[in-house]
């Protein structure tokens, strides 16, 4: 019995499927489809233009505040140059994947720089310092170069000496 049940269905399912062929196309002609409006609401999107930012001149004089920034900038540039080649050499393709084991401190280091060079290269702009590859005078880097007192650097040139004599012998 189940056999020849099934074989009704199939043979019903047969006599109903080109029924609703017919139907589908007799409907779609009654309906036409209007594209028009579609396209001018697109155009009027397209047709609003961005506001250019503000340009704010350079400083010329610069703080220890500024060059400390800036440096701290081009280093972060830099590093992230660094990390993307890092893990382009490593089959890392995008930062969005969960990374393999190994590779996992270095997509979170590229992951937090992604956010945070944009945002100080902005804070670098509205500052008037300029971009990271602004270049610094020697004069500005010694703003921020450590002070070297003078009893240390005796005591290191007297350690060199001793270390000297003490390889000629």
């Amino acid at each position: 019995m189940a056999a020849t049940s099934a074989l009704k269905n199939k043979a019903t399912a047969k006599k109903a499927a080109p029924a609703k062929k017919v139907a589908a196309k007799k409907a779609a002609p009654a309906k036409p489809v209007k594209k028009a409006p579609v396209k001018a609401v697109a155009k009027k999107a397209a047709v609003k233009k961005i506001a250019k930012p503000v340009k704010v001149a350079l400083k010329k004089d610069l703080t220890a505040a500024d060059v400390r920034l800036i440096i701290s900038a081009k280093e972060a540039v830099l590093r992230q140059k660094e990390l993307s080649e890092e893990l382009a050499s490593r089959g890392v393709t995008t930062l969005n994947r969960i990374p393999k084991k190994i590779d996992k401190p270095l997509v979170d280091e590229a992951r937090a720089l992604v956010t945070s060079v944009p945002a100080l290269l902005e804070k670098l702009n509205k500052m008037g310092l300029g971009t990271p590859s602004r270049i610094l005078k020697k004069s500005e880097y010694a703003l921020v170069a450590p002070v070297v007192e003078a009893p240390v650097v005796e005591f290191l040139f007297k350690l060199f000496v001793n270390v000297v004599s003490l390889s000629q012998v």
